[in-house]
């Protein structure tokens, strides 16, 4: 009868990221080719990589950029709370 994550008004999601990360000061063409090349993988259906995130996970989504390090703050934020709960 514990109440779940939301019901503690905490908006946390427990599915799981692929995230491929680089060393800091990668050169911008180097980031935009390889993200374009996983990219382009994970995001044809022919391939291994694609069929098996869309049987396991509802099938791929790709971010980049900004709008990645956006997504990482948030988790980021949404840890410390969960965190906060469980002190």
């Amino acid at each position: 009868d514990a109440p779940t994550l939301m019901e503690m008004g905490i908006p946390y999601d427990l599915g799981a990221k692929f995230i491929f990360v680089g060393p800091a000061g990668m050169p911008a063409n180097v980031r935009k080719t390889l993200a374009d090349a996983i990219g382009g993988v994970i995001n044809d259906p022919s391939t291994k990589a694609s069929k098996f995130v869309s049987a396991r996970y509802g099938g791929p989504e790709v971010i980049t950029g900004k709008k990645l390090d956006k997504f990482i703050q948030a988790n980021i934020e949404d840890s410390k709370k969960l965190m906060k709960v469980w002190k």
